[in-house]
């Protein structure tokens, strides 16, 4: 269907001339159009013709944000990070007064290791907007990174340095009192304890006390404490949940979010400390979770690997919500997570059929995360029928009687010769001609 309705518009938009520039935004909409259509039928259109696509889009209308920053995305993920790359770069250079381009450009910077610049770009966002939360942030993430790095170095009056001067204008929760906490972990690097009054003053600067406890057994990882102490600050946090009778809802969403958004190089830390907080996250059964919070939450655990908690979540969010498939596919997949082996054919033919299912909803994002899941987890496939087994019962396990004579195959009549086929050959919608 969504091929019919791309070749209609193909059809329209040769009835508008391209020289017309005063019609050049409709034909870039009507193109952003067969782009969103393309994407529907991803058997019928492949990722580089759908970018191209979008790409010949801006060529009509380069003002259009949206459009930039969507197939800078789709680049990313299905195509290279070069070209993710490339075009945010365009991007900047057709539109360098746009925030969203700025702030898409200085985390691209900032994963490519180009530091320098990407501090240069939040800069220059925050000239056109002073108070944006994603720049201030970002630099003050730069620099708690620097003075890591230079207390790694042993360069002690730098790294306090540069702690002491980060922006405390940052509005993120994982950055309030983290430049305290920080500055308590310098200091015990170097036998001074007073560091532990700076780091417990920064853990409770914190306004959400989870988030606190989290906060200083993550900097205790970076810089190195001993394992003695990064056992002490786990254990720390373990009895602050276990001591809540209760989760505060408004806290435990702000996790999720910070976990689902952790794009940082210190993320196998954080799921670290997450392995700490399994009693909390199955206590999250009990929150009255929406659907899409429901969503985010099954995410969530399966990228902190927590297979016991994503059962217990997923078997009661999909008696909440029963006509969402999404629920039944992760208890599925967590089901054979937890025991550690692939699915059984019964659950890899339920999976089947709810993929066939979440297909026609279009749904082929989820599908595909759930996929490259299962790979990665050895979850993919059903244990295999083992005919040389049964091979070995059928010849050898005769008990008291003897083995069956195998009767020689009988000479088949050869078949008639049949007509010649037709040369016209049949036409695949997998092919590749047209």
């Amino acid at each position: 269907m969504s091929g019919f309705a791309v070749a209609l518009w193909s059809d329209y938009l040769q009835t508008i001339s391209r020289k017309d520039t005063t019609r050049h935004r409709e034909i870039a909409m009507v193109i952003r159009r067969q782009a969103t259509l393309m994407k529907k039928d991803r058997y019928a259109y492949p990722p580089q013709e759908v970018l191209d696509t979008m790409m010949k889009s801006l060529e009509y209308d380069p003002s259009h944000v949206r459009t930039w920053l969507d197939a800078s995305e789709y680049a990313r993920r299905y195509q290279s990070m070069q070209q993710h790359y490339a075009i945010i770069q365009d991007a900047v250079q057709k539109l360098p007064e746009e925030v969203s381009i700025l702030l898409a450009a200085m985390r691209a910077s900032s994963n490519r290791g180009a530091h320098k610049k990407s501090a240069g770009l939040a800069g220059r966002v925050l000239a056109l907007d002073p108070i944006n939360t994603a720049a201030l942030d970002f630099l003050v993430a730069s620099r708690l990174e620097h003075g890591r790095k230079l207390a790694s170095q042993k360069k002690w009056a730098l790294a306090e340095k540069e702690l002491l001067a980060a922006d405390t204008r940052a509005r993120s929760v994982r950055f309030k009192g983290r430049s305290r906490i920080c500055l308590g972990m310098l200091l015990l690097l170097q036998n001074n304890d007073e560091g532990l009054q700076h780091i417990d003053v920064g853990r409770q600067e914190n306004p959400y006390p989870l988030f606190g406890h989290i906060l200083v057994a993550l900097e205790a990882r970076l810089y190195g404490l001993a394992k003695a102490r990064q056992k002490e600050y786990d254990n720390l946090l373990k009895e602050h949940v276990e001591a809540a009778q209760t989760i505060d809802p408004t806290e435990f969403h702000r996790l999720i979010s910070w976990i689902l958004g952790f794009e940082d190089k210190h993320w196998p830390m954080l799921k670290q400390i997450c392995q700490v907080l399994k009693g909390y996250f199955s206590k999250a059964v009990s929150l009255d979770l929406s659907l899409g919070e429901g969503l985010s939450l099954c995410r969530a655990l399966e990228q902190i690997d927590l297979p016991v908690a994503l059962v217990k979540c997923s078997t009661t969010l999909k008696k909440k919500y029963p006509d969402v498939l999404e629920f039944k596919v992760w208890y599925l997949l967590a089901f054979a997570w937890r025991n550690n082996r692939p699915m059984t054919f019964e659950a890899y033919e339920d999976m089947e059929d709810l993929f066939d299912d979440l297909a026609e909803r279009q749904q082929f994002d989820f599908i595909d995360h759930i996929e490259n899941i299962l790979d990665k987890r050895g979850l993919a496939d059903p244990p295999d029928f083992d005919h040389e087994d049964i091979e070995q019962d059928f010849f050898f396990d005769f008990g008291p009687f003897e083995a069956p004579k195998i009767m020689p195959d009988q000479k088949k009549p050869k078949k008639p010769a049949s007509p010649p086929k037709s040369s016209r050959k049949q036409l695949s919608l997998f092919d590749d001609e047209s």
